[in-house]
């Protein structure tokens, strides 16, 4: 057993009983399979390896993942390896779970001072799912980069995969794993500085091509690397009777891939990394293996000795701090460092973004005084503008993120710009001409992805309207497209923030486009009775309705029966009559005159 006796050599993990095993912990939200025939082939090593080495599941079925995460962080047990399974979109889920475990969670976790040791033990983690590690470089112009096609394409099948995000969630995700400023492999390298990484940058391996054994086709190919004659084992690693000298390869496999190296001693980690890649397929790995090349590896931060990147993640958790406790000179005081370490500024530029509009939200006069230094001092730095108008024009960030920064560049500059309200304004166009999900039959909501699509696309209105990215001409291209009925009901619901005459216009425009229901009618109407319009101007406006219902060729009721024959009561005189052009910014709307 010349390996396990070379390996004892090697390893300088942090000091711990001599007879308390290494362990991994596991987080299985969508499929316990891995975890199971990971403890079996644990079993059959421990008759010979001189560390004990276990495996304990700490995401019970039907669990809320982030309150088992916390609980796991806060039990005080120590994990050297950490595996996290499921369906991965930016956020972890699946059906074993109840809701999402999400990298700003963990990251919000690993700030605590009381929580990071937990993070700091980590010597390995396998984070199993699809483009857990980010997807790398984007080197080419199609879907792949495009956060808007894999919010689709996702939010398709969320009923069949178990997933309890919103499109909107899945948009803000995807705009995270598609990052090429601050790239999920980076943020997981500041997760678990001590942790050497390995993911996907594509589709993992599924069920059905027996992803449960990823981590023994790993452990088979860097059992492979430590012998000087680069052969397997004898015994597979799922062997249902295993040798000693098979199950002593193996061991020496799993302590070099759980223990932490010195920088001096990258080299080490580097044969758990590379089998890692071997067992996707990279190179000639012979047999044990998965054909599949979209996969990564990464030695630990640690061993790479890149400071910068632990100096950032320092840099994020005390800006999040100095946000929570409202402290503007703190604040202050991480922005100058950004401003003077200019590689920061990728790193942060989320959650400065993010936390200026929280403190807005909070509408105290500490989180209001925060949020203006964020703002002063990010008009002060010269780089911001720059990374701010790429971060607007790529193709990896989705439409309400977008939005989301061209809000933030409008505060910075006090201006406008055309060619970024273009792209959003074509972008958005897009998304709101594109055919709602197909049902899903035999699932248990069949319609959950048609409607979940439906309250995303009325969201993109909503924000485009709450923005002012949008004009009369946007509005009128759009209608001349004939969008599906729940684009209009958004434009309906919306009218609220126009004065009275242009919002009767605007809703009997609505009701006379092609795609208009019953549904659209009913929010149309609802709206125009809301105005407690005088009897004269109702019944005029009531007349003009039932036309631009005709106009479409159709004599149906709206969603809550026939029009009333009632009139609504007149508006109290105390009301003051509003200006119909105060609040509308977008001009004539339709175009539709009465």
């Amino acid at each position: 057993m010349k390996y396990l006796v070379a390996l004892s050599l090697l390893i300088t993990a942090p000091a711990f009983a001599a007879d308390e095993p290494m362990r991994i912990c596991h987080f299985s939200l969508n499929s316990d399979d891995e975890f199971r025939e990971t403890k079996t082939f644990l079993d059959k090593l421990n008759k010979v390896s001189p560390t004990p080495i276990e495996v304990r599941e700490f995401m019970p079925k039907g669990s809320k993942p982030e309150e088992s995460f916390l609980k796991m962080v806060k039990s005080g047990v120590r994990c050297d390896g950490l595996v996290i399974s499921g369906h991965h979109t930016g956020a972890y889920s699946g059906k074993l779970a109840k809701g999402k475990l999400s990298m700003d969670f963990m990251e919000s976790l690993s700030c605590k001072p009381e929580y990071a040791e937990f993070f700091q033990n980590i010597n390995a983690a396998w984070l199993q799912g699809c483009r857990t590690l980010g997807v790398g470089e984007i080197q080419t112009d199609d879907d792949q980069g495009d956060a808007q096609f894999h919010m689709n394409r996702v939010g398709a099948v969320v009923e069949e995969d178990h997933l309890p995000q919103t499109y909107g969630e899945l948009e803000m995700e995807f705009t995270n794993t598609l990052d090429q400023d601050n790239p999920l492999a980076s943020r997981y390298l500041r997760l678990f500085p001590n942790g050497k990484l390995f993911g996907w940058t594509k589709s993992a391996p599924g069920e059905k091509s027996k992803s449960y054994m990823s981590l023994l086709y790993h452990m088979a190919q860097t059992s492979k690397r430590l012998e000087a004659d680069d052969k397997f084992p004898f015994d597979a690693p799922n062997a249902p009777n295993m040798n000693a000298d098979s199950a002593a390869r193996f061991a020496s496999a799993m302590l070099l891939t759980l223990s932490r190296f010195s920088a001096e001693q990258k080299g080490c980690e580097e044969i758990a990394t590379g089998g890692w890649l071997s067992h996707g397929n990279v190179g000639n790995p012979g047999k044990y293996y998965f054909d599949n090349s979209d996969l990564k590896s990464y030695s630990s931060l640690a061993s790479t000795g890149d400071k910068a990147l632990l100096e950032a993640k320092g840099l994020d958790c005390a800006l999040k701090a100095a946000a929570k406790a409202m402290n503007a000179e703190a604040m202050g005081q991480a922005l100058d460092t950004i401003a003077q370490r200019p590689e920061f500024l990728r790193y942060s530029f989320n959650t400065l973004v993010d936390l200026r509009a929280r403190l807005l939200k909070a509408n105290d006069p500490k989180s209001k005084a925060t949020a203006a230094i964020i703002l002063a001092r990010m008009k002060e730095n010269p780089q911001v503008i720059d990374f701010l108008k790429s971060k607007m024009g790529s193709r990896q960030v989705g439409i309400t993120r977008k939005i989301d920064y061209y809000r933030f560049y409008n505060a910075l500059t006090g201006q406008k710009d055309a060619a970024v309200e273009l792209d959003i304004q074509t972008r958005a166009m897009a998304e709101l001409m594109k055919p709602l999900p197909a049902l899903t039959p035999g699932a248990h909501n069949p319609a959950r992805s048609r409607n979940l699509a439906a309250d995303y696309r009325i969201s993109v209105v909503q924000s485009l309207v709450k923005n002012k990215v949008v004009n009369a001409s946007f509005y009128d291209d759009l209608i001349k497209k004939d969008p599906e009925a729940d684009v209009l009901q958004a434009l309906a619901q919306q009218v609220k923030t126009y004065g009275p005459d242009n919002r009767i216009r605007r809703l009997i425009g609505i009701v006379g486009a092609p795609g208009a229901d019953d549904a659209v009618e009913g929010v149309a109407w609802a709206e125009i009775q809301a105005m407690r319009l005088d009897e004269q101007t109702m019944a005029v406006v009531q007349e003009d309705f039932i036309r631009a219902r005709e106009s479409r060729g159709e004599h149906r009721n709206t969603a809550g029966g026939p029009l009333p024959e009632s009139r609504p009561a007149p508006a109290s005189a105390a009301s003051p009559p509003r200006n119909p052009d105060i609040l509308d910014h977008l001009g004539n709307f339709f175009g539709v005159n009465r």
